[in-house]
């Protein structure tokens, strides 16, 4: 059996009184495409915060590559190579899309090459090239169409090199057209051996990418397995998708 490269075990995350995570686990295996739902307020957010290290869990463990991740800063996560993307896109605004790139190649990357800056703008070209932004390389990231935002986004995130990336709610607010865009991307990255969370509301996308399905509720993982299995169960049907 393959050793999974993230394990969440019997994670807990309490705000006062209110446990926003009760006792959570989940795997994910090298190269897995894992689809994470659950209503608003399930402790999704909550969970990758705590997966990322933005957020210390109260209870449990994870661990990422056989690594503790018990008091790791967010950073040193990255390098190890977790990376996540936001739900609500935040580039440096007043800086280039490509110029927005070249800072996770130089100082967040898991494996950074000695090739200098003109190594740094090749790579960041790849990656542009890669989420269909080439031609947009020296526009400013600020004046980006929302499906533009949401793929640099992405590709800040696929920068830094990641065994894992988290993708939280990509497809939010897009057309049709854009979200089968975005899950291209997603799908993409299994041809290079990244991992994928991807976190998301727009079923036809979780059940198109999905090899398996985790779902969250009142902050328990209530179901677990295969896509059709999952969504068939009686208790994901009242919980998240309704009667």
């Amino acid at each position: 059996m393959t050793e999974a490269l993230l394990a969440v075990s019997g994670v807990t995350k309490r705000f006062g009184g209110f446990a926003a995570l009760d006792r959570v686990d989940l795997t994910v295996a090298p190269g897995e495409r894992l689809g994470l739902i659950g209503p608003n307020g399930s402790g999704k957010s909550t969970l990758v915060n705590c997966i990322s290290g933005t957020l210390r869990h109260d209870d449990g463990a994870i661990r990422f590559d056989g690594h503790d991740m018990a008091g790791e800063p967010p950073h040193r996560r990255v390098r190890r190579g977790l990376a996540r993307s936001f739900q609500i896109p935040k580039p440096f605004a007043s800086m280039s899309v490509l110029d927005n790139l070249r800072i996770p190649l130089q100082y967040a990357a898991r494996r950074r090459d000695d090739a200098g800056a003109a190594g740094i703008v090749d790579e960041a070209m790849r990656v542009l090239d890669q989420v269909g932004l080439r031609d947009k390389a020296h526009a400013m990231s600020g004046g980006l169409t929302q499906v533009d935002m949401r793929k640099l986004e992405l590709a800040r995130a696929v920068a830094a090199k990641p065994r894992l990336l988290i993708s939280d709610e990509a497809m939010a607010g897009l057309s049709a057209s854009e979200t089968d865009d975005i899950l291209a991307l997603l799908l993409g990255l299994k041809e290079q051996g990244v991992a994928v969370i991807m976190i998301e509301h727009v079923m036809r996308a979780v059940m198109k990418f999905s090899d398996r399905i985790a779902v969250l509720v009142a902050g328990r993982k209530i179901a677990d397995g295969d896509p059709q299995t999952v969504v068939s169960n009686t208790d994901v049907v009242r919980a998240y998708l309704g009667e």
